[in-house]
């Protein structure tokens, strides 16, 4: 019997934000954005691959948005380089932007009051 294909829409996971990878004076923040980490979906355990050859990098790596929740419309930076490293986990550098919203999004990053980054991805 054949395996079973399984249509579904985005995905998202969600990582921690270490503190000490903020620069102020920057407005940036390393971050990892991915893992190689079993996760329970509704299907079963999921596994995302990070082989060079299963990950699509170029949307990050040519200004990708850095969003707020995940609405388009609420772009608060931009991603400025991203990489999956040799412990084939996926890390950004991110630069918030000066504006309004931005400026207080990345306050609270600062402060430790928001605490994590949610990514979203599709599987192809």
């Amino acid at each position: 019997m054949p395996p079973k294909t399984i249509k579904i829409g985005t995905q998202y996971r969600d990582f921690s934000c270490i503190r000490e990878s903020v620069n102020e004076e920057k407005r940036t923040v390393e971050l990892s954005f991915s893992s190689e980490e079993a996760v329970d979906r509704f299907f079963g355990i999921e596994i995302l691959d990070h082989s060079p050859a299963s990950v699509r990098m170029t949307r990050l790596n040519t200004g990708g948005p850095l969003l707020l929740d995940h609405i388009s419309r609420e772009q608060i930076g931009v991603i400025e380089k991203a990489e999956i490293g040799n412990d084939r986990k996926g890390r950004a550098a991110v630069r918030f932007s000066k504006g309004s919203r931005a400026q207080e999004i990345f306050q609270d990053v600062t402060d430790g009051i928001r605490k994590y980054v949610s990514v979203g991805y599709r599987i192809h």
